[in-house]
């Protein structure tokens, strides 16, 4: 947890893209504080949109998207697969966004 710029959190998430998109034993959640809106990538790789703002699923479908509901990846056995460097790349991505680790 931890109170970032937009800015310097997207330029962060680009300097560990593998970390931050494949990596299957974390989760990163980013809410928006003046309207509690969040998007929660897990760590199955499922991007979570929690808002009410239909502009979010235009947005989605002009991307691509299909608006489908689908059996969760965890509601059946499966993997957990993490980049060979994570620990290493988890430390900058942390510092620099002051994160606190929450459970």
């Amino acid at each position: 947890m931890g109170v970032s710029r937009l800015g310097l959190l997207i330029e962060v998430m680009r300097s560990v893209e593998e970390r931050v998109f494949q990596d299957g034993g974390s989760m990163i959640c980013v809410r928006r504080p003046e309207t509690e809106e969040y998007i929660a990538l897990d760590e199955h790789g499922t991007l979570f949109i929690y808002s009410s703002d239909s502009g979010y699923l235009s947005l989605c479908e002009q991307l691509g998207f299909e608006n489908r509901e689908n059996e969760l990846l965890d509601a059946a056995p499966h993997w957990h697969v993490r980049p060979a460097h994570y620990k290493t790349q988890s430390r900058p991505f942390i510092k620099t966004l002051g994160l606190k680790h929450v459970r």
